[in-house]
This record gives structure tokens, C-alpha cells and sequence, in this order.
């Protein structure tokens, strides 16, 4: 009966327990330190009731409050002061230890996107840097490119002033040449003319003498001097026929010599033309306008030459045409002279 009464006891502690366990279920894993503390509420009611086991069981039971509670204190929900359980404070911990891994999680993924941003920007950066390079490269070969241009260019323009330096120099010489040809010339007509002028002076004086011998044929004195005077009018026409042939060689000289130069000055301005049509292949057209330029000064040039060859020649012509002509009447003058002359019979 006794036996009996206490199993009944056992099964009543049993149940206890069991509800105080369904009424208090653990969370996370962990026990409640409210449940813990009613467990050994419970092992304090029954371990007295075990008879001979109880003396072990209560030294089982210290044992297992010693590995389960703490040192450090802590008031439980009744206001009684009571140590902390163990897994109370790795649960507390563990949450501290969580939210830590939470805040560094947290801070690590900040970190992760500011990385990531800033990498972007370094890639971006990076290609930036690039096409500024590329860019430099470019400039800096245009420059080079540009730089050699404008040496060519100053050394193209320095060929073309030198150039137009010596085609001054050319033409200068060659107007100096003309003009002394000119004088040359002017200064031979003016002899030719005063020459011409002199010996038609001469000649009206021959003439008139003539004529006059001729009118007083019936005179004898006149007869007796018609001789000698004729002799001395023989002579003087034969001076002037010779003075106006060496008059006509000098002007034909003159005229072969300004023919003989401006043949030389139309080779030196074909080959001119020659050469600057020959330079413009692979010219910029600044060289271009510059040689047209210089084409037409040279057509220029060439004009004034010719208008001044043009009346020199025809100058010197007239001048030949009117000797010849004046060295035929002296000639003329000269056969009737000898038609005309008596006879020593």
C-alpha cells in the first residue's frame, strides 16, 4: 500500500513536470531559465523522496546546478535575487556575437558596394586615362604631321624666293642689256640721222651746183672748169654712197644684234614657263597662285619686250629702207655723172 502510494506520488511529480515543461517550451534551442529553475524546483521535491538514492541523487543534483548556473546574479521574475544560467549568457552572447556578424555583415556589403563603385570608377577612369592616351597619340602625330608640313613649307617658300630673287636679277640684267641696246640703237639712228641730214645738205649744194653748170654750158670758162668740178662732185657722191653702205652695215649689226637677244630672251622665257609648269605637280595652292603670279609677270614682261623689239625693228627699218634708198639716188647721181662727163677728145 505504501508502495503504491508512492508511485502515485512519482506519477504525480511526473505529470507536474511534463505540464510545467508544456507551459514553458524553449526557444532557439535554448532552455528558459524559468523552466531550468522549476526543474530543479522539481529534482528539490523528489530527490528527498528516493530513499537510498536520494543522498546521490542530491549530490547528482548539485553537481548538474553547479555546470548549469553561474556566478554572476541576476533577479528572476518573482524579484529573487538567483545566478545567471550558463546558457542564458552564451545565448546573450551569441546574439551579441549575431548582431555583431549582422552590423559587420552590414558594414561588409557597404564596404562591397563602395569597392564595387570605386572599381567602376577606376575602370572607367582607367578607360578614360586610355583615350586620353590614344589621344595624345593622335595630337602628337598631327603635330609631328603638321610640324613637317610647315618645314616644307618654309623650305618651299624659301625655294620660291630665291627663286623669284634670281628671275629679278634676270630680268634686270636683261633690261639693262636691252636698255644699253636701245641706246645703242638710238644713239646709231641719231648718227644715221645727222649723217643723212649732212649729206642731204651736201647733196642740195651738189646739185644746185650741177644745175647751175649745166644751165652755163655756153660759157667757156665755165668749159674749162666743168672738168675738174666734176671730178671733185664724182668724189664727194662716191664718199657718200660709201658713208651710207658702212651706215647700212652698222644699222643691219644693230638689227641682227636685237634680233639675236630677243631670241635669247624668248629661250629664256620658255624654258622659265617650262620649269614652272613642270613644279606644279605636288603643289599646295598658295605655290600655285605663286607661280600663276610669276606666269604672269613673265607674259608681261614678255609683251613689254616685244612692243620694244617691235619698234626698234621697226625703227632701224625705216632708217635701212631710206638709206638704200638714198645710197640708190647717190648711185643714180653717180651713173649720170659718168653718162654726162666729156670726153678728152
Amino acid at each position: 500500500m505504501e508502495q503504491q502510494n508512492k508511485m502515485k506520488g512519482g506519477y504525480s511529480h511526473v505529470n507536474k513536470y511534463e505540464l510545467m515543461c508544456l507551459e514553458n517550451q524553449g526557444k532557439d534551442g535554448y532552455q528558459s531559465s524559468e523552466r531550468i529553475l522549476m526543474a530543479f524546483k522539481v529534482l528539490d521535491d523528489i530527490v528527498p523522496k528516493l530513499g537510498v538514492y536520494a543522498r546521490l541523487m542530491g549530490r547528482i543534483k548539485d553537481d548538474l546546478h553547479a555546470s548549469v548556473y553561474s556566478s554572476e546574479l541576476t533577479t528572476g521574475p518573482d524579484g529573487v535575487v538567483v545566478n545567471q544560467p550558463y546558457f542564458t549568457l552564451v545565448q546573450r552572447t551569441s546574439t551579441k556575437e549575431a548582431d555583431k556578424i549582422d552590423m559587420l555583415n552590414e558594414q561588409l556589403d557597404t564596404v562591397k558596394r563602395r569597392l564595387f563603385e570605386k572599381h567602376k570608377q577606376f575602370e572607367e577612369s582607367q578607360q578614360k586615362i586610355e583615350e586620353f592616351e590614344e589621344n595624345m597619340d593622335n595630337l602628337e602625330e598631327k603635330s609631328l604631321g603638321l610640324e613637317k608640313l610647315v618645314a616644307n613649307q618654309k623650305a618651299e617658300i624659301q625655294k620660291l624666293e630665291e627663286e623669284l630673287r634670281d628671275e629679278k636679277d634676270r630680268a634686270a640684267d636683261m633690261e639693262h642689256r636691252l636698255q644699253g641696246d636701245i641706246h645703242d640703237l638710238q644713239d646709231s639712228i641719231d648718227e644715221g640721222n645727222q649723217e643723212i641730214e649732212t649729206l642731204s645738205r651736201y647733196k642740195k649744194g651738189y646739185d644746185d651746183l650741177y644745175l647751175a653748170f649745166l644751165d652755163t654750158a655756153e660759157n667757156e670758162f665755165t668749159k674749162k672748169r666743168k672738168q675738174p668740178v666734176i671730178s671733185t662732185k664724182r668724189a664727194n657722191l662716191i664718199n657718200n654712197i660709201e658713208s651710207a653702205q658702212k651706215l647700212e652695215e652698222q644699222l643691219q649689226t644693230v638689227l641682227n644684234t636685237a634680233v639675236e637677244e630677243f631670241d635669247k630672251f624668248l629661250e629664256e622665257h620658255k624654258d622659265e614657263l617650262q620649269k614652272i609648269e613642270t613644279g606644279k605637280e605636288d603643289v599646295t595652292e598658295a605655290e600655285l597662285e605663286i607661280q600663276e603670279m610669276d606666269i604672269e609677270q613673265a607674259d608681261q614682261e614678255l609683251e613689254a619686250v616685244q612692243e620694244r623689239f617691235k619698234n626698234t625693228v621697226g625703227d632701224i627699218t625705216n632708217e635701212l629702207q631710206l638709206l638704200k634708198h638714198h645710197s640708190l639716188t647717190l648711185q643714180d647721181q653717180l651713173q649720170k655723172l659718168e653718162l654726162s662727163k666729156p670726153s678728152h677728145g
